[in-house]
């Protein structure tokens, strides 16, 4: 059984969400308004900060984490719940940029990919 194809294996479904996520475009930071559901992203650097500059301009992300549904985490998804979960961490994130005085959060891109709940954690 072995010479055959599963398309549920744990290789070949990260396989599949790697290519829907390198798919994704990269948008600044300060553009999430159209951000929708929930899922997995990543943050990019491209900036001039000393500490970040073996990653600067590179495919390399800084961060990557996940956007889960209100209440997922304890199994009280409501229907349509999740709906601006993702736009909501890439907010937080904005926020504590623009929070502190050495980082520009002009300097940050993101990728995003919208998950069903359910594969979130694998995307991540």
């Amino acid at each position: 059984m072995s010479d055959y194809y599963d398309p549920l294996t744990w290789e070949n479904l990260m396989a599949g969400l790697v290519v829907h996520f390198e798919r994704q475009p990269c948008m600044s930071l300060t553009e999430v308004d159209t951000v929708r559901g929930p899922g997995v992203y990543v943050l990019f650097y491209n900036g001039p900060y000393s500490a970040y500059a073996p990653i600067s301009g590179t495919p390399k992300p800084i961060y990557a984490g996940k956007a889960v549904p209100e209440g997922a985490r304890k199994g009280a998804v409501k229907k349509n719940a999740g709906r601006t979960a993702l736009r909501g961490r890439l907010n937080n994130h904005r926020q504590s940029i623009e929070a502190v005085t050495n980082l520009d959060v002009n300097d940050f891109e993101y990728r995003s990919l919208a998950v069903v709940p359910v594969w979130i954690t694998l995307a991540e």
